[in-house]
Formats: C-alpha cells, structure tokens, sequence
C-alpha cells in the first residue's frame, strides 16, 4: 500500500510528512507494507529538502530523514497511490483538476484525520484544513509547522489501525 504526500515543491511540508509518516509506520509496524512518498505540483526535480527541514527532522528523527530529492507529481505517482494527501485544499483542487480520475482517492491530511469532519467545514474554503507553508521561515516556524503534520501522521496511523487506508 501506497501513501502521497503532495505539497508545492517538494521541499518542506510533503517531504516532512513522508519522512515522519515513514518512521512512525516503521516503529508501529514493523512488518508491514505501508510505506510514503512525496511529490510536488510544481518541484523543481531533483531539489534538495529545505535546510530548516531537514534540521527540524534531524533534531527528531534522527540521520535516516536527509536523504531526500525533490520531484514533481505526474500519471505514475498518482495513480500508484491509494491514497493522497495534500497539505492544502488548493494543492487538493489542482491536483483533482489534473487528475480527476483520482478525486475519490485525494484528501488533505488534515481533512483525512478529522473526527467527524464538518460538512460545511468542506464546502467553504476553511484554513483550518491548511498546513501552512514554512518555506523561507525561521526554524521555529519549521518546528510548528513539522509538529502540525506530526499530529495529524499519529492520527493517520490511528485510523489505519482501526480501518486501513
């Protein structure tokens, strides 16, 4: 099974929940075949992950999260993926507008991992959907922004748990 993180570029946030995602899976369940990737809408192939990133992670997680090189979203990542999680209801609308074979499958995390997800919260255009990106940020904004996605991975898990994907 197949899990898409998507973000702008590939360099902070869907990179950062790849990595936490992956470690977490691994930890929690050592023996399945659960595993993440990350992609952009508009990465610049091949670019390193954000210093601030990877020092967020490397504090955390140790040396097995900088390894990491950008790429964009194409045919192959999306429909290999059972499921796709974007960090922001924008990158949800471009990526459905590309891809809208894929719709049933896309979902922000945040969106995936709430509880009893508020229909009105869906219709309108609700932030609270949105994981901010720290791109240029001082490290204390990375630091937030990596704990938003860490929280929302440990409900991610939780849900697997319970139901799969």
């Amino acid at each position: 099974m197949k899990i898409l993180f998507v973000c702008t570029g590939n360099t902070c946030r869907s990179y950062m929940a790849e990595k936490i995602f992956n470690y977490k899976i691994r930890t929690s369940f050592p023996d399945t075949d659960i595993r993440a990737d990350s992609a952009g809408i508009y990465a610049n192939h091949g670019e390193s992950a954000s210093e601030n990133s990877v020092k967020v992670l490397k504090e955390k997680y140790g040396e097995s999260v900088i390894d990491h090189s950008a790429k964009n979203i194409n045919d192959e990542l999306v429909k290999s993926a059972d499921l796709i999680l974007t960090m922001t209801r924008n990158h949800k609308a471009i990526l459905t507008s590309m891809f809208p074979e894929i719709s049933s499958k896309v979902y922000t995390l945040i969106e995936y991992t709430m509880e009893n997800t508020d229909q009105k919260c869906l219709e309108r255009y609700d932030y609270r959907l949105d994981i901010p990106d720290p791109y240029g940020m001082p490290v204390d904004v990375y630091e937030k922004c990596a704990q938003s996605i860490e929280d929302a991975v440990d409900k991610l898990i939780e849900r697997i748990k319970k139901n799969g994907i």
